[in-house]
């Protein structure tokens, strides 16, 4: 993951409520939930945060909670 994320999440922060991350290169795959981002995710951003992409069904839902 690019050292830059932090710093660009904090510059829109500014600007928003919430922030939808979409995690397009797992979308529709069933191959999982990108865990890592999620873990950094929940470092980098202050605000209400939804995360969509690679879940394979309910229990991706309880295992990122």
């Amino acid at each position: 993951m690019s050292a830059d994320y932090p710093d660009s999440i904090a510059l829109i922060e500014k600007y928003c409520s919430e922030l939808l991350i979409h995690a397009a290169d797992v979308e529709g795959l069933c191959q999982g939930v990108d865990e890592e981002l999620v873990r950094k995710l929940g470092e980098w951003v202050s605000l209400p945060c939804t995360y969509a992409g690679g879940a394979r069904g309910q229990s991706a839902a309880t295992s990122i909670a």
